[in-house]
C-alpha cells in the first residue's frame, strides 16, 4: 500500500487524520475492554453457578463442590483466565490458585466477581463518554504524562497536569521557533569550543 498521497496533505489535513485515527482507537480499544470484562465475568459466574447454592442454601459448599460434575472444568476455566482478572482489578481481593482449597477457591471467585462487576460498570461509563470528541482531546493532550506512566513513573494528578502543559507549550515554542533555537545553540557550541580549544 502506497502511502505517499499522506505527504501531499496539507498540516491542517494531516492533523485531523491523526486526530480521527486517535478518536476511533479509543472508542474501539474502550469497548474491547468492557467486551473482555464481560466475557471475564461470564467465566466467573459459570464457575460460580456450577455450584448449586441458590437451591440448597443450607448445604455446605464443600458437600455442593463434591457433588457437582462441572466444578472441577469451570474451576480450570477461570484459572487459566485469572491473570487477565487480576490485571483489570485495583482492589486486593484474595487470590484464586491452583492447589488452594475448593471452598476458598469459590469464596475468592464471588469477590473476584462483585470486584469485576464493578469495574465493568465503570469500563462502560469511561466506553460512553469515549463518543464525545473532547474527552478525545483531553487524551490526547495526556500522552506525555501516560508515557511517563507506561514507562514506571508515578505521577501526582497535579504534576501530571504540569508535566502535560510543559510538554505540548515546549513543543509548540520548539515547532515555532526551531530556526532561532538551533541558531543560539550552535552558538553556544562554538563558543564553548572556541573557548575550551583556542586558549
Amino acid at each position: 500500500m502506497n502511502l505517499n498521497f499522506l505527504l501531499t496533505l496539507p498540516k491542517k489535513d494531516i492533523l485531523l487524520l491523526i486526530f480521527l485515527i486517535f478518536y476511533a482507537w479509543r472508542i474501539v480499544t474502550l469497548w474491547y475492554r468492557v467486551f473482555k470484562t464481560s466475557v471475564l465475568l461470564a467465566y466467573l459466574r459459570e464457575y460460580l453457578e456450577s455450584v448449586p447454592t441458590k437451591a440448597y442454601p443450607d448445604c455446605p459448599v464443600e458437600y455442593l463442590i463434591k457433588e457437582s460434575s462441572t466444578y472441577y472444568p469451570c474451576l480450570d476455566n477461570v484459572l487459566r483466565h485469572y491473570p487477565a482478572m487480576y490485571s483489570l482489578e485495583y482492589n486486593y481481593i484474595t487470590p484464586l490458585e491452583y492447589g488452594k482449597a475448593d471452598s476458598k477457591n469459590y469464596k475468592a471467585a464471588i469477590e473476584h466477581y462483585n470486584e469485576l462487576a464493578m469495574r465493568r460498570n465503570f469500563f462502560v461509563d469511561d466506553a460512553k463518554k469515549s463518543f464525545n470528541p473532547l474527552s478525545a482531546v483531553q487524551n490526547l493532550f495526556s500522552i506525555p504524562s501516560r508515557f511517563l506512566e507506561w514507562i514506571g513513573f508515578n505521577l501526582s494528578e497535579s504534576f501530571s497536569k504540569i508535566w502535560n502543559i510543559v510538554v505540548i507549550v515546549g513543543s509548540f515554542f520548539l515547532g515555532m521557533y526551531h530556526n532561532e533555537i538551533k541558531s543560539c545553540f550552535d552558538l553556544l557550541v562554538n563558543l564553548l569550543f572556541q573557548h575550551f580549544f583556542h586558549n
